[in-house]
Parts: C-alpha cells; structure tokens; sequence
C-alpha cells in the first residue's frame, strides 16, 4: 500500500508539472512586414501579468541579413506605458526550432540550375514586460530599418502571458 501511495504522489506531481505552460499562454500573434504597423485589439490584462514579446523568424543562408528592428508601443486607457525597440535576434531563448534546407530553379543563359540553402525558422524570446495595472491594452509593432540584422522583411510577433 506504501508503495502504491508514493506512485501516486509521483503521477500527480508529473502531471502538475505536464500542465503547466513554462513559456506562457499564447495570446495575440501579430503579423509585420517592413515599415508597416500591427497591433492588437484592447487585451485585458491585470496588475502583475508577466507578457512576453516573442519574434519569430526565417533566416535564409543564401540572402544577406538586411537590418532591421521592431519598434513597440503599450498603452493603456490612451496613455503609453512602454515605447521602445527591440534587437529581433538577440534573445535570451530559443524554441519551436526548424531547419530545413530548400531549393528553387535558376535559370541563365547556360541553362537552368537548381540552388539550394538552408532555412532556419525559430522564435526568441525578446522582452519580458509586467503589467503595471487592471485595464485594458494595446500593443502596437513597427518592423523598421535599423542596425540589427536578420535576413527577411517579414515575421511574427507573438505575445504570451504568465502569471
């Protein structure tokens, strides 16, 4: 009997341990392309919220980075509480994880030649920001020329929220 006990103990902390969302619950995903603006719609939010800014990105080993960045902006009740940019490539993790290597048809006077590449497809975590009070907020994103390079013009912008 003191045996079945412990096993069921053991289950049960597995399964809290299975349940629980280390990166957080996803919830708003906000599409960019160069020099144009995505945002949310109102999130409600409440005082001490954890989100999470999370870029996710394809880096093509046949293209040159081209520099870029995302500016944000957080307000609530009409009022900013964060402005600022964030270095898209430098992060602190890492997940979701791909690399694949693709391929497309070159064609030039000698003829038709297939290239290929690697493409690597991940999201990083970028910026941790606590909710400073009960409302509702908006999230707005620029992805803009700057000194940071990754190789494409478009990526995701995904926020997640832990307690």
């Amino acid at each position: 009997m003191h045996i079945f006990k412990k096993n069921i103990l053991a289950a049960l902390v597995i399964l809290g341990l299975a349940s629980c969302n280390p990166i957080g619950e996803k919830i708003a995903e906000i599409p960019l392309s160069a020099g144009e603006i995505g945002g949310t719609n109102p999130i409600d939010l409440k005082k001490g919220d954890v989100i999470t800014i999370w870029s996710k990105i394809a880096e093509r080993s046949d293209k040159e980075g081209i520099p870029f960045k995302v500016k944000y902006n957080i307000e609530s009740n009409g009022q900013s509480i964060a402005f600022d940019s964030l270095r898209v490539n430098e992060g602190n993790h890492k997940i979701n994880a791909e690399k694949t290597t693709e391929s497309y048809t070159q064609s030039s006077s000698a003829g038709d030649s297939t290239k290929y590449y690697t493409l690597k497809q991940f999201e990083i975590e970028n910026k941790k920001i606590t909710i400073p009070h009960d409302g509702k907020y908006n999230f707005d994103f620029k992805l803009v020329n700057g000194d940071y390079g990754f190789s494409n013009s478009d990526m995701l912008i995904i926020l997640r929220k832990t307690k």
